[in-house]
């Protein structure tokens, strides 16, 4: 896909979603690298917790409210993830949980919807 077809679908699935994780992702990639969506995806992916890779989580508040808000699906996928691996998720840093989990749900909803548009991260 070129990168104009991968944001008109991105626009595309933004505007049919509400307050999810997937749409905070693609606001993300679309308010930060429009030109370059393939290479967003992949710092996204590929770099855990790189501060200001993510403009909305510059801040450890925003990175709690953004757990806050999505905490449901947040226990989810540790659920989900427990039960697939057969061990339980462990934390890099146990002082900062919500923003560790903030980034981790983050990240896996951006590699998912990069696996979706088949890009190569």
């Amino acid at each position: 896909m070129t990168n104009l077809e991968l944001k008109n679908t991105l626009q595309e699935i933004s505007t049919e979603t509400e307050n999810t994780i997937e749409k905070a992702v693609i606001d993300e990639i679309l308010s930060n690298y429009e030109d370059e969506i393939e290479t967003g995806f992949n710092n996204i992916v590929s770099y855990h917790r790189s501060y200001g890779m993510v403009s909305s989580f510059i801040f450890y508040k925003d990175m709690e409210e953004f757990f806050d808000n999505h905490y449901e699906w947040i226990h989810d996928a540790i659920l989900d993830y427990e039960d697939t691996y057969g061990i339980p998720f462990t934390f890099r840093r146990k002082d900062d949980i919500k923003s560790e989990l903030a980034w981790v749900a983050f990240q896996e909803t951006a590699s998912r919807i990069a696996h979706k548009l088949e890009l190569e991260i």
